[in-house]
């Protein structure tokens, strides 16, 4: 099943970017670096979990939980000492009523890092997991409600604002960053096993001992030997 959900993600990882690619030919230049990093780091994952031995799967939760981790801290780390710039972002989105565009802009760089430290440490994970899923979706309708209503603003992704004339070759390269975080988010979440990661040490649960073990094995066998002849479970 985790081998068809990672071919799954790869393939819909490659799509976007696909898309993204052949919607801003020939500038396909208008992304970021972290928009051509997200890409190679997303498919070598789904690859290793798709074909890759059990084994592989911790440590590709640790890459994916680094991955989106640190995006999330970058993104946040660039808004905070400025955080008019990021109320303004979120003003030029035209989607939020004007009494929560303040509470929101000021909130969302403090959130961001918050996620990205708990990605990163391994802490709550499936609950930043959770949220950081939760953001992702919003900056994805956000982008795309932006980019449907023709409005050309700079995403507000990583520290800046406002208007931004080449928007239209930046968002779809923006929404095929997001979708393949959003992949990564997924696996984070659903992957059990996990490497260097603060959960497996807070929420360790301690083995049986075996006098508990052999206490357990007793009381089977006295149950069994309860079972009236010819009856089956």
């Amino acid at each position: 099943m985790k081998q068809r959900l990672a071919l799954g993600g790869g393939v819909l990882v490659f799509v976007v970017f696909a898309v993204a690619a052949l919607v801003t030919a020939p500038d396909v230049g208008a992304g970021t670096w972290i928009d051509y990093m997200v890409l190679p780091l997303a498919l070598v994952m789904m690859a290793l979990l798709a074909r890759g031995p059990a084994a592989t799967e911790g440590w590709v939760q640790l890459a994916a939980r680094l991955t989106v981790g640190g995006v999330w801290i970058w993104a946040g780390v660039l808004k905070l000492p400025d955080p008019s710039a990021s109320i303004e972002s979120v003003r030029a989105y035209e989607l939020l009523p004007a009494q929560l565009v303040e509470p929101v802009g000021y909130l969302l760089p403090p959130l961001e890092v918050v996620v990205g430290l708990a990605l990163v440490m391994g802490v709550m994970t499936r609950g930043a997991a959770v949220l950081s899923g939760l953001l992702l979706l919003a900056f994805i309708y956000g982008i795309s409600w932006a980019w449907s209503q023709g409005l050309k603003i700079d995403c507000g992704c990583f520290g800046t604002g406002g208007a931004n004339p080449n928007a239209e070759l930046q968002y779809p390269w923006e929404i095929a960053r997001d979708v393949a975080l959003l992949v990564l988010t997924f696996f984070v979440f659903t992957l059990r096993e996990r490497r260097l990661a603060l959960d497996s040490v807070l929420f360790r649960t301690a083995p049986l001992s075996p006098e508990l073990l052999a206490a357990l094995d007793d009381d089977l066998d006295a149950d069994a030997s309860l079972q009236p002849k010819g009856t089956s479970r």
